[in-house]
């Protein structure tokens, strides 16, 4: 598997692990996981992701949408190094419904960049961010796929953005077959 040159080591063993694997280790009763299905950015993706962030100078990114934590690994990539740097990862199912998978993979990074999980719905977990005042330079929405949901958490997200900085979404659809 070819993964950017430019990754930490622990970043290209990790997502080599991951994306190889058919079954990944969590931290609550892991369950096979059908790839096929399964919520992960592609290799592609997760690469400029992490070239988006480290040429704009993210410092603090959110990610809606946690799961397995591929995205994570490749953001938190992107941040390592900096001082201050901050990831928020908002899910409400990583525990419950995920065994806790992605929030095992990112603890295998040897990084000092601060990670923090919410485990609550993206509405009220925004809104709260919005009352903290909070700012991020990088926003990647990838929850619920429906577009009223994509919809409500970019309106949310756009009052956490600082000046000149960039969301990103995917796949993103108008009658996705699911509604966690």
């Amino acid at each position: 598997m070819a993964i950017r040159p430019k990754l930490h080591p622990a970043t290209v063993q990790v997502l080599s692990e991951m994306y190889s694997a058919d079954r990944l280790q969590g931290t609550e009763n892991p369950e096979p996981i059908d790839f096929h299905k399964a919520a992960r950015v592609k290799i592609r993706q997760g690469s400029q992701i992490n070239q988006i962030m480290r040429s704009r100078g993210a410092h603090k990114s959110m990610e809606i949408g946690f799961a397995y934590g591929f995205s994570t690994v490749w953001m938190l990539d992107a941040l390592n190094g900096q001082d201050q740097a901050l990831h928020v990862a908002i899910d409400p199912f990583e525990k419950t419904q995920l065994g806790g998978i992605g929030l095992y993979q990112t603890a295998r990074l040897p990084y000092s960049v601060k990670f923090e999980w919410i485990e609550d719905y993206s509405i009220h977990a925004l809104s709260g961010l919005i009352k903290q005042k909070a700012k991020f330079d990088f926003i990647f929405i990838d929850g619920n796929h429906r577009v009223d949901d994509a919809l409500m958490d970019f309106y949310l997200s756009d009052q956490l953005l600082a000046p000149w900085v960039i969301i990103a979404f995917d796949d993103v659809c108008a009658r996705c077959p699911y509604r966690r």
